[in-house]
């Protein structure tokens, strides 16, 4: 039986999806917390638009078998307007992906996709390169829109795997990190009275959440102007996120205090068997004591405990001071495809053909 398309523009009608969207989260390759109904509910209301929707879904015998979380906007793609097929997402988003059931039919539904009206380009910004669901988009690609899209380097992001042995993960550091590591820490422990605090309950949260939009403040942040509390909307969805996921478990908050002051925090999202950081910020005046490093160490020790190999993934991008963590790194990439519309076609040619050739000219000259 072919699968039933049903492309969802009202919000209302996204709210229904919620059992049938988390049930096919679950029995896929991503079942991660940004990828379940909570996350993309709360990241519209406090940072997408209701009225831009545009989610394609794919029914087989009543069961939902494929999502792809979708808003149609209007964006300039190298200065040119164009109307953008774009998830569900932003800066704040670790990832994105389709979502889709083992049993799912991919060219019936990506066949759907590039037949809605509308939009002059696909553009999948976040996908992880290594994922099944990924390769399989890009394979579609490749036999069906011949040549019309364009892939280019996404994200690279620090993870590691808490293996259950701190001593010999230690010795894996570079020497000089595990020096100064051990140094902070000391530092830490003899000369200031401190605290290290998991944080999963929301009510727990609630009342320190005014602290940890201080401590984002009055991080480097505060001056760059990313900082929480210059960010009334994604104040507002984390605190949203964090009362409608907590009993799902769906994150984790990490704290440091010394004597009493809240000094560095890790807001992370919690899957199967890991934790993904999406907010981390510490106040500088601190710095002699590595808050943010040794917030890290009591992190990693307790995944160690859990039960089984857990992942932690740093987050964001791969610099220098979190590779000193780690050397495995995720990759992602962000797909352009045309539409089919002659904007849309002409905006791949210039990615494609146009701007490489401009590239090469300004280097021979």
């Amino acid at each position: 039986m072919s699968l039933k398309i049903k492309t969802i523009q009202s919000f209302d009608d996204f709210l229904k999806l919620k059992p049938a969207w988390n049930e096919l989260a679950a029995a896929t390759e991503i079942d991660h917390a940004f990828m379940r109904h909570e996350w993309f509910e709360c990241w519209i209301n406090n940072l997408g638009r209701r009225d831009d929707l545009l989610i394609l879904t794919a029914w087989r015998d009543g069961q939902l078998t494929a999502v792809a979380p979708l808003q149609l906007v209007r964006a300039r793609v190298k200065g040119i307007p164009a109307r953008v097929l774009a998830f569900l997402a932003s800066g704040i988003s670790p990832r994105c992906n389709f979502i889709m059931h083992p049993s799912a039919n991919p060219e019936e539904f990506f066949d759907a996709l590039f037949q809605i009206k509308g939009p002059d380009l696909v553009v999948t910004r976040g996908l992880e390169a290594e994922t099944g669901i990924t390769r399989t988009y890009l394979d579609y690609l490749k036999n069906h829109l011949r040549g019309k899209y364009h892939v280019e380097p996404g994200r690279h992001s620090p993870y590691l795997l808490a293996e259950p042995d701190w001593d010999s993960f230690r010795k894996t550091l570079p020497r000089q990190f595990r020096t100064n590591l051990t140094t902070r820490l000391n530092k830490l422990q003899k000369e200031s009275s401190f605290e290290v605090c998991k944080v999963t309950d929301f009510q727990k949260l609630n009342t320190i959440f005014d602290e940890l939009v201080d401590v984002s403040a009055r991080s480097w942040k505060g001056e760059a102007g990313t900082d929480l509390k210059s960010s009334p909307e994604q104040c507002s969805f984390y605190r949203e996120f964090s009362r409608d996921a907590a009993q799902a478990g769906l994150w984790e908050v990490w704290g440091l205090r010394v004597n009493g002051i809240l000094t560095a925090f890790e807001y992370c999202l919690k899957g199967k068997k890991s934790l993904s950081a999406i907010r981390t910020d510490m106040d500088p005046e601190y710095q002699k004591l590595g808050p943010g490093n040794s917030l890290k160490v009591f992190m990693i020790q307790d995944l160690m405990n859990r039960e089984g190999t857990w992942e932690y993934d740093l987050g964001g991008m791969a610099y220098d001071y979190k590779l000193r963590w780690t050397n495995l790194v995720r990759k992602h990439i962000v797909v352009t495809a045309s539409a089919g519309t002659v904007r849309g076609n002409l905006l791949i040619f210039g990615k494609n053909k146009l701007l490489p050739l401009l590239r090469r000219q300004k280097e021979e000259n």
